[in-house]
């Protein structure tokens, strides 16, 4: 969302997204919010509360608490202000920043704590891990950063995945990958190296059911093989809705059908209590 946080003919529809968020929840027992990344940079307002005002709680932070989020991916774009800043804002979230394959260089260990989430809903397991398209990091502050090395996201992608299998047994695998997909590349004919890698990811890898893509800021939705990708856009314009009906087995869940919509978040109102996390912020 580039730290989109004002509202109005001008701003983000984050606030809009906030209302059809909670009238998803007031309709079904089992939600799950997540963000591709890019939430703290990509705007004038980035640079403001990353270098003018740092210690300030970043106003992104603040509403993706409030959203209650469940996991959000790590975009390159989020080392633009140096390893402090990002560290510090993931710090004050209440929400899990997911990269597998940022790691530090000594120990190889991700930094953001953990790659991967479980969400559990009864005896129904569904495992988030996040990647960071490697190829966008060359553009990026993070290889300044003698303390962060960045793995190949396929390399990465192979490890954790089967890890994650074997050790979790998920019944619902999603992955949010901080990265575009190939065939929107080749349509612009934009070639960019380690970048689009997602129908690599779902080809080579075949143990994913969900893959989150970000970066070409288109919104789309698709299936590759047994894997369902989608793109949402950018600044909340649109919000990507999937219904994941499951059967229940003997010791597991079998999927039995997945439905997705696209929702114009236009058709909503502002969300009341989210514009008051922000007043000031948008104030200022």
């Amino acid at each position: 969302m580039h730290s989109q946080f004002l509202n109005g003919e001008y701003g983000s529809n984050i606030y809009r997204a906030g209302t059809y968020v909670n009238e998803a929840r007031s309709q079904n027992d089992h939600v799950i919010l997540l963000d591709s990344g890019g939430s703290l940079a990509g705007s004038l307002a980035a640079f403001y509360y990353a270098i003018v005002a740092p210690y300030k709680r970043h106003p992104m932070i603040k509403l993706m608490n409030a959203m209650q989020y469940d996991a959000s991916g790590i975009s390159p774009n989020e080392f633009k202000f140096g390893l402090s800043f990002l560290t510090r804002s993931v710090a004050l979230a209440r929400v899990p920043w997911l990269s597998a394959n940022i790691e530090y260089t000594v120990t190889r260990e991700p930094y953001f704590s953990t790659p991967y989430t479980i969400k559990k809903y009864n005896d129904l397991k569904i495992a988030i891990v996040g990647l960071t398209a490697d190829g966008l990091m060359k553009n990026e502050y993070a290889e300044m950063e003698e303390d962060v090395s960045i793995e190949k996201t396929l390399v990465s992608a192979k490890r954790w995945v089967r890890y994650i299998h074997e050790v979790e047994e998920p019944d619902f695998l999603i992955v949010i990958y901080h990265g575009g997909l190939n065939k929107i590349s080749k349509s612009n004919q934009k070639i960019e190296e380690n970048v689009n890698e997602a129908e690599k990811i779902m080809e080579e890898l075949g143990m994913i059911d969900l893959i989150i893509t970000a970066h070409q800021h288109q919104t789309i939705v698709g299936k590759d093989h047994e894997t369902v990708y989608v793109q949402a856009g950018q600044n909340a314009e649109e919000l990507v809705h999937l219904s994941i009906h499951f059967k229940k087995r003997t010791n597991s869940y079998e999927i039995e059908n997945i439905d997705s919509k696209v929702i114009d978040l236009n058709d909503y109102n502002e969300d009341d209590l989210l514009l008051k996390e922000t007043y000031y912020d948008r104030k200022t």
